[in-house]
């Protein structure tokens, strides 16, 4: 297993925002220990977690003009809808810029 390595570190109103990495993805958390969410470095619009991939059922059923998410995370799941959805206007509103 790769030791992870801090990358950036940045504070706001709420606290820490971490950046981390490892030989093959780069995480998210804001500093209690726990990752907020993850990429894989060399294809990040591919999900690391079970629940982006779960949120991208929905793409079997639609094909959407708009979306919205409410919160940006990573990015992970706006680069996963990009990749697929090429066409779609796709919005985040994010607490944490």
């Amino acid at each position: 297993m790769s030791q992870i390595k801090e990358v950036k570190r940045l504070y706001d109103e709420y606290g820490a925002v971490l950046v981390l990495e490892d030989g093959l993805k780069r995480y998210l958390s804001f500093g209690d220990g726990y990752e907020q969410s993850s990429q894989y470095k060399l294809q990040p619009w591919v999900p690391a977690h079970e629940y982006i991939a779960a949120m991208l059922t929905v793409l079997v059923y639609s094909n959407p003009k708009n979306i919205t998410l409410l919160g940006l995370g990573a990015g992970v799941l706006a680069g996963s809808l990009h990749q697929q959805l090429k066409t779609t206007t796709i919005k985040a509103i994010e607490l944490r810029p």
